[in-house]
């Protein structure tokens, strides 16, 4: 797996195991003309945690504050590759979080309801 990085219009090779911070959730199964949720994990600080137990709207806002985090933090990335090298198959992860960032959230923060913190999958 790889970074696209937008300035340099390039990407950046991995290194051996998981000594770059990027990972992602293998094997995936990618059905012919279907689609697949494949979780791309980066070794990177950020202090808000996910609740899982977090209504519709918690969750909605959750995930517009860490787009808006990423386009602002990691701004030079511009989506993930990976090569099958066996198959000479490249998947290409294009960036979705700057227009996922825009969005408006649905809790103001003088409405939000402190919940517990749950980083662990019940």
């Amino acid at each position: 797996m790889s970074v696209k990085l937008a300035r340099e219009n390039s990407i950046s090779l991995p290194l051996k195991g998981n000594e770059n911070g990027l990972s992602g959730d293998f094997p995936v199964f990618a059905p012919s003309r279907g689609r697949s949720r494949f979780g791309i994990h980066i070794n990177y600080p950020y202090s808000e945690k996910f609740a899982y137990s977090a209504s519709e709207d918690d969750r909605h806002d959750y995930e517009t504050r860490l787009a808006k985090y990423v386009a602002t933090d990691l701004g030079n990335v511009d989506g993930f590759v990976i090569f099958d090298g066996s198959k000479r198959y490249e998947i290409v992860f294009p960036n979705g979080w700057k227009e996922r960032g825009k969005e408006q959230l649905r809790i103001k923060a003088s409405e939000r309801k402190d919940q517990p913190v749950q980083t662990t999958k019940p």
